[in-house]
Parts: structure tokens; sequence; C-alpha cells
């Protein structure tokens, strides 16, 4: 049941995160180097993918709201994570 719930807190977050990692930085690290339309190019260019990824993030959100209100900001799982990565802000700052 924990990584049922963890898959659902976290959404999409991880594909959002290997697309602006690896390629939308990537190409627009890249593109500023040349012109401003460059960095246009690119927007342009990936603008289908963001669509995709943010759209099923965003449509996840009441699920996320959901989930978070069954379990509790005290949740183990949620202290463990805060704790780890040394945030005093609760999942909502992050995930809304």
């Amino acid at each position: 049941p924990q990584l049922s719930f963890k898959k659902i807190l976290l959404g999409n977050l991880d594909e959002i995160y290997e697309f602006q990692s690896k390629e939308f930085l990537p190409q627009l690290e890249e593109a500023i180097v040349t012109s401003i339309k460059a960095v246009g190019d690119v927007f342009l260019e990936t603008h289908h993918r963001f669509l995709s990824l943010y759209s099923r993030y965003c449509q996840m959100l009441p699920a996320i709201a959901s989930l978070r209100r069954e379990i509790g900001e005290e949740n183990p799982w949620m202290e463990l994570c805060r704790k780890k990565l040394n945030h005093r802000l609760s999942l909502d700052a992050y995930t809304m």
C-alpha cells in the first residue's frame, strides 16, 4: 500500500523531471548561446510535451490532495522525506 500512495502523491513528477533535466534544459542551454529566436524555437518545439506532462499532472491534483488529507502530514513516510531533504514546508507547497 505504501508504494501506491507514493505513486499517487508524486504523480508523474519523475517524468516531468526527466523531461526538464534531460531534454528541455540541454536544448535551452544550447539555444541561449545562439539567439533569442533559438530559445523561442525550443519552447515551440517542446510545447506539446509540456502540455502532455503538465496536463496529466494537473488532472491528478484532486487525487493527490485527497490522499494527502487522508494520510495527513504526520505520516511517517512524509516526515521521513521532509527530514531527509531538510525541508520545513509541507508537501502541499511542492505539489500545488
